[in-house]
């Protein structure tokens, strides 16, 4: 079965590789993963990492449109609760 790393640790350990300091080797050893990951991981980030700058300002907008709409849910969901407490105890 093939392991799946997080995107957080690919994103970090093919950062480490793009800089250089350490030897291919070296970072498999510390991150306890196969060289040819590493290579893959870099070439990765190395040619589609650009992409990350590229997502319109539309989608982020909208990103945070439907955080908000999650956060004003949690606020009434909660408001509710806090009013069926207070009619409960009396107060």
């Amino acid at each position: 079965m093939k392991k799946k790393y997080p995107v957080a640790f690919r994103f970090k350990v093919a950062l480490e590789a793009l800089r250089s300091d350490k030897t291919v080797a070296d970072i498999c050893r510390e991150n306890n993963v196969a060289p040819s990951l590493v290579h893959k991981w870099k070439t990765h980030l190395r040619d589609r990492g650009s992409e990350v700058f590229a997502l319109s300002t539309d989608a982020n907008a909208r990103m945070d449109e439907i955080e908000k709409t999650k956060l004003y849910e949690e606020i009434g969901r909660l408001k509710v609760e806090l009013d069926f407490l207070k009619k409960s105890l009396g107060h």
